[in-house]
């Protein structure tokens, strides 16, 4: 979810050819870059989707899609303050349960980065990770909380998790281990959740 253009799905699914994977990009020019990756690479395990991904009711959703940046991956369904030059555009939102939560092929692994719409995703997702009970790496910015909603919004991404019997860990790059994480403290970085 948030899968811009393919750097951690295209290596996974040219070693895994027997899984499919489902990529979610709202991101116009982006998702034309992913699909052009999955075509260069001749993939058909791989099935992109240009959607949001949110706990939202609506069809559709006003994106802040980032204009030519060195990071268009930017973008979010929230102006955050990092996305300079932009569009506001309408995107289709699906959600995860409405797509996987009735499937009879297990859901191995959820990768989320968002730039702040997570805790929509992972709610959105309840259903399938009560189900199938699969690995989730997701990206955590403190910065994309605002102040004001921070205490409460990393409150119940705690409790979405301990409700689901899940251990977060901290998942930073260089470390030989993944130590448990209280996400309620200041955080920057990958989080690994596992069923306990």
């Amino acid at each position: 979810v948030g899968a811009n253009i393919g750097a951690n799905t295209i290596p996974l699914a040219a070693k895994h050819p027997q899984i499919k994977f489902h990529c979610y990009e709202p991101h116009p020019e982006i998702f034309a870059r992913l699909k052009s990756n999955i075509k260069l690479n001749n993939f058909k395990n791989v099935e992109p989707v240009n959607s949001a991904v949110s706990n939202s009711t609506e069809k559709s959703l006003k994106f802040y899609a980032q204009k030519s940046a060195e990071n268009m991956g930017r973008s979010s369904l929230k102006l955050n303050s990092d996305i300079k030059d932009h569009d506001e555009i309408t995107v289709p939102t699906i959600s995860i349960d409405g797509t996987f939560a009735d499937s009879s092929d297990p859901v191995l692994l959820i990768k989320i980065d968002t730039q702040g719409t997570e805790l929509e995703v992972l709610q959105s997702a309840e259903k399938t990770i009560e189900k199938f009970r699969p690995t989730i790496l997701f990206e955590l910015e403190d910065r994309y909380i605002l102040d004001s909603e921070r205490e409460l919004a990393k409150k119940t991404l705690k409790e979405f998790f301990e409700g689901l019997d899940y251990s977060l860990l901290n998942n930073t790059n260089g470390l030989d281990y993944y130590p448990q994480l209280d996400i309620t403290k200041n955080y920057h970085g990958d989080i690994l959740a596992i069923p306990r």
